[in-house]
């Protein structure tokens, strides 16, 4: 496939695909390099064309090559032109996706964190700052991906640029698009240029700009019934701009790909059939929970091949869509929906919502295809009626539990180099190949039931018919085949006056899913491709722990931050930990009720005076935390939090789930008292009339002007409205306290969204996932305005505020990767011997220390933990190979992506000759309960 010479023509038409002038059908499997050691690279591409696929898509992630502004990596692991090298040798097209942003729940969509403390920059936009940096990596990433487009070094057909856009509130998509397309070709990228619609508007993910094609990604229900009628919209939509239906992403089961197949896509993209690792500090947060969930380090979505390369029955389905797609070649891949010759063929004798279609697919060389999808988990009988050349037929047919086979009509014999023309057939023609002793050509069909299938040839031709005991009906210009498996007839050769042969056989669809070839006439098998997990071997490791201070950072360098902290991406941490410490003043008097931690994020734990507060998860916000100090001493103040990672999507929900968001903390407020603010607020009600009336004024006018003396007086939240949607503003003045230099509102149990106005300032909009808001106590006497939105009989809630005082005397130690290796290292030195179940105090830290031995022939293991009350950092030989936190503690988040109870070691990773050093950084995270690490189970990997 790789070509040195001139650039070939790549087209994109309405009528599909075409490379080197043919058209194709392109099954691509999304492989990403940064998620597997670069060892196994070769090993995932060939298992992806072992599974019948073409190509593979994979993304390029900017943080992966920029860990540090200006710092640039692209050696080993990250050596993204060594990995496009190696899909050109195993003949696979690549689709590069290299941003900027790429989603794919890795850190920050692959958006370096220093991007996200510029003041006024705009993300994903038309923004001179953005792009300025973005030209920084397409100068990178665009050289090596234009030496390894198809045509000169490598097999690059297309680039995406950016991912999904649609998804975020781009203000300019057209000229964000364009600006990005002009980038890539000034690098001179010359292969088509995509964009990928996530829900479906074109406009807003490629902006229509000149010289970018839209595609869609689609993630619906496998058996949602009118899906094809969705998915022909777009085709028909794209079609109108001679654009083909280039599907970049959609759900990895074979059932739904055969849906979409018929519905006229020429690029099907399942996503993640190939699963991976997020080593390092790479996981990302994002809305996939209650809002807010964490992604695991194992990157699994149950694709075809496991993160360790295992495979799995979907591999099956997908070598046997890849040999459908190959066998009817430029039909398919040329060929167009066609709803008139659908509506034409006839279901009849089952239940409505059993069967999806007929849907059809018409090809420019003559003949059709058509399809019928099961929606259900049994087997579904019908009859099908339709029109051959010369009469109208009527034959049973069987489609099993979740399948979409396809059938042909009126194809043309040619196009597997025969004369004549392949009628009809009620099973599915899956592969049309050489036997491998004779060269013989079988045409076979699966079926699990009675089959009829049907040739017509050319007046005058001369076709002789011999079967292994199947039924043959000799008719004018053709023949007739029956199958009838209880019989065991399977094969028939129809013999060609010149005296080629064709065999036509029918085999089960298991058989046809264990195929692998045809030696003298006998079916090739493989056993059934399952792996199972095996038992955990028995691994010979001596323990060791090093308990650590638990309020204490781990590292030596330490920044002076004054009076106030900043999040940790200002002082140059992007991944990993900081250890923020700071001075509360005496809490004198009545002393403090609780501590407001805040803009904190992702995980912290807390420690006053050396005494554990507990581990949390605020999500970017504000929270509290109630307690008791009394005294006349200051309190020591310390924070230690993690960047799980930063969000790959952007949702307003909560802070930390916007793409802009930082990590780590604000600031820490110690609550003197809490007052409630219920009684006593000025009240209007505004109608829809008054409301656009208003809108044209602005919001101001009753935040700040209008004299509200005339008002209703009422308690916070107490009025109500039979409107199905209300507005209406409550005002109120108060005094800030004379000892309190920090104040905070909470909007307790709030159902609704409020904006709130401080003495005529805007100062945020709250909403239930987010509502704490933080006061500005320079001036003592505040104004309070809301603009209370709510759907009818939703609460207002009721209003806190809470005084206080603020910490200062801030310092930060923050560590990375390596820093977090060489204290492991160095702890080695006062750990001791420990067997497990080893348990550790709540709140405390411990560096658990192991060698392990490579006794699985190089291969690696998968390492299952059991405990309880733990958040486990795992190292092996310097890097990161997973973060866990263990299911049953109160304060965990929810998770999501792969599975959260064990991680890998590589086998590339395992040194020779060398001690093979695991270093497992354990956090017992539950306030009110010890933390036990009871057993670490290891699972071989196999080849």
């Amino acid at each position: 496939m790789k070509h040195t010479e001139t650039i070939p023509r790549i087209e994109l038409s309405k009528e599909g695909i075409y490379i080197d002038g043919h058209a194709v059908v392109l099954l691509s499997a999304s492989l990403f390099y940064f998620r597997l050691p670069r060892a196994e690279w070769r090993d995932r591409m060939r298992k992806v064309r072992e599974a019948g696929y073409h190509a593979i898509d994979v993304y390029f992630p900017w943080n992966f090559h920029e860990p540090e502004p200006g710092q640039w990596e692209f050696e080993e692991d990250k050596d993204a032109g060594a990995f496009l090298r190696m899909a050109a040798e195993e003949g696979l097209y690549v689709i590069a996706r290299p941003g900027p942003y790429i989603c794919s729940e890795w850190d920050g969509g692959a958006l370096p964190a220093y991007l996200f403390t510029r003041s006024g920059m705009k993300l994903r936009d038309n923004d001179p700052q953005f792009l300025a940096e973005t030209a920084k990596w397409y100068g990178r990433i665009m050289p090596i991906l234009r030496r390894y487009e198809y045509g000169r070094e490598g097999t690059v057909i297309c680039v995406q640029l950016d991912n999904e856009l649609d998804f975020y509130a781009c203000e300019d998509p057209k000229g964000y698009m364009s600006a990005l397309r002009d980038l890539a070709r000034a690098e001179g990228i010359g292969v088509p240029l995509i964009a990928c619609a996530g829900q479906g508007d074109l406009f807003r993910a490629s902006g229509y700009a000149e010289g970018i094609v839209p595609t869609c990604n689609f993630y619906p229900d496998d058996v949602q019934p009118d899906f094809e009628e969705k998915v022909r919209v777009y085709q028909q939509r794209l079609s109108k701009l001679d654009y083909p239906l280039l599907v970049t992403e959609t759900n990895r089961s074979h059932y739904l790909l055969r849906r979409l197949l018929v519905s006229g896509a020429k690029l099907l993209g399942p996503y993640l059939q190939v699963s991976g690792t997020d080593f390092g500090f790479t996981n990302a947060a994002n809305n996939w929970g209650d809002p807010l969930a964490m992604l695991t380090s194992d990157y699994d979505f149950g694709g075809m091949i496991s993160p360790e390369g295992h495979l799995r029955p979907e591999i099956h389905e997908g070598r046997m869509l890849g040999r459908l797609i190959s066998t009817y070649g430029t039909g398919l891949a040329s060929g167009t929906p066609d709803e008139a010759t659908a509506q034409e063929i006839r279901t009849s004798g089952i239940q409505p919502g059993v069967l999806a279609g007929p849907h059809v697919i018409r090809f420019p060389q003559g003949g059709i295809v058509f399809a019928l999808a099961n929606l259900t988990g049994v087997e579904a009988e019908t009859t099908v009626s339709f029109d051959t050349g010369s009469l109208r037929r009527t034959l049973p047919f069987r489609i099993g539990a979740r399948e979409c086979p396809f059938f042909p009509l009126g194809v043309p014999m040619e196009t597997w180099g025969y004369s004549g023309v392949l009628e009809y057939a009620n099973a599915e023609l899956v592969w049309v190949t050489l036997d491998q002793t004779t060269s013989e050509r079988y045409m076979i069909f699966q079926s699990d039931h009675q089959t009829e299938v049907c040739f017509r040839f050319e007046r005058g031709s001369k076709v002789e018919v011999t079967s292994d005991g199947s039924e043959v009906d000799m008719m004018n210009e053709g023949c007739r085949l029956r199958f009838i498996h209880q019989d065991g007839s399977r094969i028939a050769c129809l013999t060609y006056e010149d005296g080629r042969r064709l065999f036509v056989a029918v085999c089960t669809r298991d058989e046809a899913l264990r195929l692998t070839g045809i030696r003298q006439g006998r079916l090739l098998l493989e056993d059934r491709i399952a792996w199972l997990q095996p038992a955990a071997a028995p691994v010979d490791i001596a323990w060791t722990a090093s308990e650590l201070p638990p309020d204490a950072p781990l590292f030596d360098q330490t920044t002076v931050l004054g009076k106030a902290p900043d999040h940790l991406e200002y002082y140059g941490i992007y991944r990993g930990f900081g250890w923020y410490e700071a001075v509360l003043a005496a809490p004198t008097g009545d002393g403090y009720c609780g501590l407001m931690l805040e803009e904190a994020s992702d995980i912290v734990s807390v420690y006053v005076n050396g005494r554990y507060e507990g581990t949390h998860v605020p999500a970017g916000g504000i929270c509290y935390l109630p307690g008791k100090w009394t005294g006349q001493d200051p309190l020591a103040l310390t924070v230690r939090a993690e960047i799980w990672g930063h969000t790959n999507f952007d949702d307003n929900r909560i802070p930390s789930i916007r793409l802009h968001s930082t990590k780590g903390i604000k600031g820490v407020t110690a609550v003197r008292r809490i007052r409630r603010l219920t009684d006593n607020w000025r009240f209007k009600a505004e109608s829809t009339d008054a409301l656009l009336s208003e809108a044209e004024k602005g919001d101001r006018a009753f935040a700040e002007g209008t004299d509200d003396a005339s008002w209703t007086v009422i308690g916070w939240g107490a009025w109500m409205d039979t409107a199905v949607h209300a507005r209406g503003w409550y005002r109120k003045t108060i005094a800030i306290s004379e000892d309190a230099d920090a104040a905070i509102l909470h909007f307790r149990d709030l159902q609704c969204t409020v904006k709130v106005y401080i003495n005529g300032r805007e100062h945020g909009v709250i909403n239930p996932r987010n509502p704490f808001l933080r006061l500005d106590t320079g001036e003592r006497s505040l104004t309070i305005a809301c603009e209370v939105n709510r759907h009818y009989a939703s609460s207002a809630g009721e209003i806190l505020l809470y005084e206080g005082t603020r910490a200062e005397e801030w310092t930060l130690t923050g560590g990375e990767e390596q820093a977090f290796w060489e204290h492991a290292m160095a702890s080695m030195k006062e750990a001791s011997t420990i067997l497990l179940p080893y348990p550790l105090r709540s709140g405390g830290t411990s560096w658990l220390h192991a060698v392990v031995p490579d006794s699985n022939h190089g291969r690696g293991w998968r390492v299952r933990v059991d405990g309880k009350n733990l958040k486990l950092t795992v190292f092996f030989n310097g890097r990161v190979a997973g973060r866990l936190w263990t299911p049953d503690s109160s304060e965990r988040p929810v998770f999501s992506g792969g599975d959260q109870t064990s991680f890998l070691l590589p086998g590339s990773w395992f040194a020779k000759g060398a001690e093979n050093r695991l270093a497992i950084y354990a956090e017992a995270v539950e306030r009110e309960s010890d933390g036990i690490l009871r057993l670490l189970e290891f699972f071989p990997v196999q080849s």
